[in-house]
């Protein structure tokens, strides 16, 4: 079975590979500053604070869905290249679920004390209000944003044909992203929500590409895909060790927002 990963790769070829990936890291990105530019501007300067106080908590769910996502494609991708299909679709399943049940964990964590969190990380008795409806309603969509987050890297590597691994995740981030915009002017603006409507738009953005790649993966039509699995804790072990960098690398950003 021939797939994009074993090909041989000059420069050109290495970035038009990595493109989809660096596309949708951009718009992920582009989330948090939409939110940030419909809140000072139509909500206030506190609002705009208390967004930044409790965001890094949404980071470490990102940071762990990068690590696992940079880490498993290498685990996959492997796999594949060895011809053992099967077990590329166990240990995409396995990242996947182990992802899914640590971002819902830190969903119920943030549900149930989200004053605790909020205080933990600065906020004060004026910022507390807002800080508690972001994070209750952002950390409610955790496992959308971390599915988003995993099934980036697969899409680069799955084999299907070159026009569809590069447009699909393109346009499915794309148009995640301008649903985006699009709610945080119609939830802020036109129905007043407040930060709970930006935190709405945000997670509601996240549902596009994390359902888009449930509907994927879950279709056995495709050679790469979800399917029953026996734990491999050697490979999880190598999945997170080869994407403890990237994982450190996006938590940085958390560190210096809490320090701020």
């Amino acid at each position: 079975m021939s797939t994009s990963i074993s090909q041989h790769f000059s420069p050109w070829s290495l970035l038009k590979f990595t493109f989809p990936s660096i596309i949708m890291m951009m718009f992920m990105s582009l989330y948090t500053i939409v939110d940030g530019i419909f809140i000072s501007r139509f909500i206030g300067s506190n609002a705009l604070s208390s967004l930044n106080i409790v965001y890094p908590v949404a980071s470490i769910v990102i940071a762990i869905g990068t690590m696992l996502a940079t880490g498993g494609n290498a685990v996959i991708s492997r796999y594949l290249g060895e011809e053992k299909i099967q077990l590329a679709k166990e240990c995409l399943s396995l990242f996947t679920l182990t992802g899914f049940l640590l971002s819902l964990l830190m969903s119920i964590l943030s549900l149930l004390f989200p004053d605790f969190i909020s205080r933990a990380l600065g906020a004060n008795d004026l910022l507390l209000a807002d800080c508690r409806t972001y994070l209750s309603i952002l950390m409610g969509f955790a496992p959308a944003c971390m599915l988003q987050t995993l099934f980036q890297m697969p899409y680069s590597q799955r084999p299907v044909s070159k026009t569809t691994r590069i447009l699909f995740p393109i346009f499915i981030t794309m148009i995640a992203g301008i649903i985006n915009a699009g709610l945080d002017y119609v939830l802020i603006v036109s129905c007043d929500l407040g930060i709970a409507g930006a935190a709405l738009a945000t997670g509601l953005g996240q549902m596009v590409p994390a359902l888009a790649g449930l509907v994927f993966f879950l279709n056995q039509k495709h050679a790469l895909h979800l399917t029953r699995f026996t734990m491999h804790t050697k490979e999880l072990i190598q999945a997170c060790y080869n994407g403890s960098s990237e994982m450190v690398t996006n938590l940085s950003a958390s560190v210096v927002s809490i320090l701020y």
